[in-house]
């Protein structure tokens, strides 16, 4: 008989195997594993395991023994099996390295590791395993971990156009800003394509006719036009990030009928509450737009950001700042070529950047350029800080399609 040593194999390893094994072999059979992880952290009993050259089912014999009633494992080929009496297995035998299959057939490898459930005090011989299995079995943990592990997903990021507000004053948009200045202001959305399947907007536009009337855009399209224009039906949208309440952001929330509405809790409770019980604390905020937002709530596809530097979806942050609105907040999405910033109406020109100058919009100036140095720390490269409302996103990014270019 070969000589053994001792070893204690933790339960966070035998339920790092399960999971591991979970999409190959199926969650029903990686459930035993995890029981036995369980069972461990209880306190109750210990893993131990042995290694040496006897027979199969004599090994098997032994550890299915009073010590053993339920449960053990084999490592040198991951091959699950249903044995006798129900016990479930991760089973050695016969087949090349790489390779996994199933089999009801019991076999007698040259090496074989086993493990079992064992009171604390123990001495049975079932106890001991060598170390140089003990190594094999955790490097088999690490490659089904690293083979299951998915990807950590990246996007593709686009500003949609749907349309141009003419004559824009400029002093409206910056602080301090010249007031004869004028600028045709794009409105636009930003659409997020991710590697995950999901389709992010942040912002939804708007489309209802009081304010086309007012404004009177060119070149106007709704925004669920403009977002299929860029590839993606209105239905597909899986989510919208919502940056503040004005209209020209929420309005075209009821566009998408499928998509999550993700918005700050506190933005979403002062502008369908209190904002309303005086007359001068919900400017730019239209009713008809918070009516569909408590549409979208009782429908259940509302969701809350809960503050500052959250990742609401993998790969996607929201950030708080700027002061824009009550609670306005800013995006930030991982691309191939590292991580851009979605200021929206945070910053609303390249030139608040530039200028170091705070928007004319805002209920907090100091604020909102403490929001302006935060994106300049999150963006992994200036060119990919992304304004709100500057048509010269339309000129320092690649053209797609008509209103359309790719933030890379």
């Amino acid at each position: 008989m070969n000589r053994r040593r001792f070893v204690t194999f933790s339960a966070s390893s035998i339920a790092a195997a399960a999971l591991g094994a979970c999409d190959s072999f199926g969650p029903k059979r990686a459930t035993s594993l995890l029981k036995l992880a369980e069972r461990k952290n209880e306190g109750l009993e210990r893993w131990l395991f042995r290694s040496d050259s006897h027979n199969r089912v004599a090994t098997n014999a032994r550890l299915s023994g009073r010590s053993f009633p339920r449960y053990f494992i084999s490592d040198s080929m991951p091959v699950w099996n249903e044995a006798q009496r129900g016990v479930w297995r991760l089973e050695v035998g016969g087949c090349r390295a790489g390779s996994y299959g199933r089999t009801s057939v019991m076999r007698s490898p040259r090496m074989s590791t086993s493990a079992g459930r064992m009171p604390v005090g123990s001495t049975t011989l079932a106890a001991r395993i060598t170390m140089s299995r003990m190594l094999w079995f955790s490097a088999l943990v690490l490659s089904l971990l690293s083979a299951q592990a998915p990807a950590p997903p990246t996007y593709e990021a686009f500003a949609v156009r749907f349309g141009i507000v003419p004559a824009f004053p400029v002093s409206g948009l910056v602080a301090g800003a010249d007031r004869e200045r004028k600028l045709d202001i794009p409105v636009m959305v930003w659409l997020l394509k991710g590697s995950n399947g999901r389709m992010v907007l942040v912002d939804s536009g708007f489309y209802r006719q009081k304010f086309l009337d007012q404004w009177k855009p060119r070149d106007f399209r709704t925004p669920a036009a403009a977002v299929e224009a860029a590839g993606v039906k209105p239905e597909a949208v899986t989510d919208i990030i919502i940056s503040h309440a004005h209209w020209d952001h929420v309005g075209g929330v009821d566009l998408f009928p499928n998509a999550t509405v993700w918005i700050q809790r506190e933005e979403y409770r002062y502008y369908t509450g209190e904002a309303w019980q005086a007359p001068n604390t919900h400017g730019g905020v239209d009713p008809d737009d918070m009516v569909a937002l408590l549409r979208v709530n009782v429908q259940g596809r509302l969701r809350f950001v809960e503050g500052d530097d959250q990742e609401i979806i993998p790969g996607i942050r929201c950030y708080t700042g700027g002061k824009h609105t009550w609670a306005s907040q800013f995006v930030t999405v991982k691309l191939s070529s590292g991580t851009a910033v979605v200021t929206s109406d945070n910053v609303y020109l390249y030139e608040n950047l530039d200028k170091h100058a705070p928007i004319a919009q805002t209920l907090d100036a100091a604020s909102n350029l403490k929001a302006q140095d935060r994106v300049r720390t999150l963006a992994s490269d200036p060119r990919l800080i992304v304004p709100g409302h500057d048509p010269a996103v339309f000129e320092r990014f690649a053209r797609v399609s008509d209103g359309v270019v790719a933030i890379r």
